[in-house]
């Protein structure tokens, strides 16, 4: 086997990375991505030190991993059974 891919991990990866995880929410912007909004309590971290920005860079990685090979659910159009 030369890769194991992640996927549908969601939960795990916020429980692996619970210090961005538990920063997230003291963001300025609800949608803060954590990479260049001002108001970010995840790059304050990293900047003050309290955050390896290491870890942040793993973070992004699996969760860009995950979100590339976990398959999309959607139900019928508009909620509407055919």
């Amino acid at each position: 086997m030369r890769t194991l891919h992640v996927s549908d991990a969601a939960e795990g990866i916020e429980t692996l990375f619970a210090e961005v995880t538990e920063l997230a929410p003291s963001c300025r912007f609800r949608d803060c991505t954590h990479a260049h909004e001002p108001g970010c309590a995840v790059q304050a971290a990293v900047a003050e030190g309290s955050l390896d920005p290491e870890r942040l860079t793993r973070w992004r990685k699996l969760l860009k991993e995950n979100r590339d090979n976990t398959p999309v659910v959607s139900g019928p159009r508009n909620g509407k059974k055919r």
